[in-house]
């Protein structure tokens, strides 16, 4: 009978942690706080981003002129409806017409590595934290 309740309160605490995390990573329309489409290109190259982390192309990050490093948004590619979450540690693009630059990794997981450049929509996700990244 202990196994039993043991074995229960076990599952129970398995799903319901398993909830708070998918929270976390399925943003719901009530946790972005603005909107931008534009076009979006990838890098690869480089050592130390503009906040001081080194670059690394295979991590979910992002330059943007303006929002403030740590920032989360989310990305949708606007011609497969494909997303991810990637974290603001970098500075620019500095190219006309081309409004966000993200990571290698963010450009494939996004599906337009080869295109090079693609038009996204990026939803700016408020209270969260770049800290729920970090697996």
């Amino acid at each position: 009978m202990i196994n039993k309740q043991i074995f229960i309160i076990s599952v129970s605490s398995l799903l319901l942690g398993g909830c708070s995390f998918m929270e976390r990573f399925t943003p719901k329309e009530e946790l972005i706080s603005s909107s931008f489409e534009g076009k979006a290109a990838w890098y690869s190259k480089g050592t130390i981003t503009a906040s001081g982390e080194r670059f690394n192309p295979k991590e979910l990050t992002g330059a943007h002129k303006t929002l403030p490093f740590g920032t989360l948004v989310r990305i949708t590619n606007l011609s497969n409806n494909k997303t991810a979450i990637v974290k603001i540690n970098d500075r620019g693009p500095f190219t006309k017409n081309i409004e966000w630059d993200f990571s290698k990794q963010a450009a494939i997981d996004l599906d337009y590595i080869k295109k090079g450049i693609e038009r996204v929509r990026v939803d700016v996700l408020k209270n969260q934290h770049s800290n729920l990244l970090q697996k």
